[in-house]
């Protein structure tokens, strides 16, 4: 039995700090407390908004729904993308591999192995490739060995086995790249807390980047957002690698997810989080003419 109470109590706690919820029906807002989201992720949200001296917020319930919901759209793009860059990046490994373009493989993965530079778990219950592990865990290959690696485990492999990627000459968007993914994978809100971090390191290609193609000052400051920063890495990425069919799919979604921006512009009143849409959306185009 639904306990409304519960849910009430929410509800009279974002009027209390200045969420209004005058065109809704409470049954309504009820059911996105449940069954949609919930009380704690949606307050996240506020942090893209100034309060007024009374310590309000001043915005409307409407508002933070459609947030939540683009940030689930960015979530799903941005994981869908890394799993398409990461399965790339094996099948390039893999390539150099049979052309025999990688030097020392074996001495290097034996490197690897022996100070445990990789991470994999070997509970049988947990990991659908235990039995890769059980047949190779006392003579790894480069193709078994990729197949049970972590993402960051396998960013240690490219370093180790010194592969260049042609999609990504900077080694840094890699480790942005698994920044993004992993949050990403936790399901961790993308569009909380959009403010500048002085102690991220930015990526300097993406800096200069922007500089070169006029952004404002403004635009620019966005990259000391660290979100901002690695999905700017992953679209540099993704765009270097168009002429790959996998990742062709990429776009469309990038294009819905573009087009569900624009229709929220009469919800999203949030000036912060508007000109960061917009930034991302020049730079998109940015990199389609580069």
């Amino acid at each position: 039995m639904v306990n409304d109470d519960f849910y009430n109590n929410q509800i009279n706690e974002l009027k209390k700090i200045g969420v209004n919820f005058s065109n809704l029906e409470n049954d309504y807002v009820i059911s996105i407390l449940r069954d949609k989201t919930y009380l704690f992720r949606f307050k996240g949200y506020l942090s893209n908004y100034e309060q007024d001296v009374n310590g309000k917020y001043n915005l409307d319930f409407e508002e933070l729904e459609e947030i939540s919901k683009i940030d689930f759209l960015l979530r799903k793009l941005i994981l869908s993308i890394c799993l398409d860059v990461e399965h790339i990046i094996k099948v390039k490994i893999m390539n150099l591999y049979n052309e025999n373009l990688i030097k020392d493989c074996d001495d290097k993965i034996n490197y690897l192995i022996e100070n445990k530079m990789f991470t994999f778990s070997k509970d049988k219950s947990s990991n659908y490739n235990h039995k890769i592990y059980e047949e190779y865990k006392n003579d790894w290959t480069l193709f078994a060995l990729i197949e049970v690696i972590s993402f960051g485990s396998l960013l240690t492999l490219i370093n180790l086995l010194e592969i260049d990627l042609p999609f990504c000459e900077d080694k840094d968007m890699l480790w942005s790249l698994k920044s993004i993914r992993n949050s990403a994978a936790h399901n961790y809100p993308m569009l909380c807390n959009l403010d500048s971090n002085k102690n991220y390191k930015i990526n300097k290609n993406i800096f200069e980047f922007l500089e070169e193609q006029g952004f404002e000052s403004l635009e620019i400051s966005y990259i000391s957002i660290p979100i901002i920063n690695d999905l700017m890495c992953v679209l540099w990425i993704l765009h270097k690698i168009t002429n790959n069919k996998v990742i062709s799919k990429r776009f469309e979604d990038i294009d819905v997810l573009k087009e569900r921006i624009r229709n929220s512009n009469t919800e999203i009143k949030s000036s912060k989080c508007k000109n960061i849409f917009k930034t991302i959306d020049k730079y998109n185009e940015s990199l389609f003419k580069n």
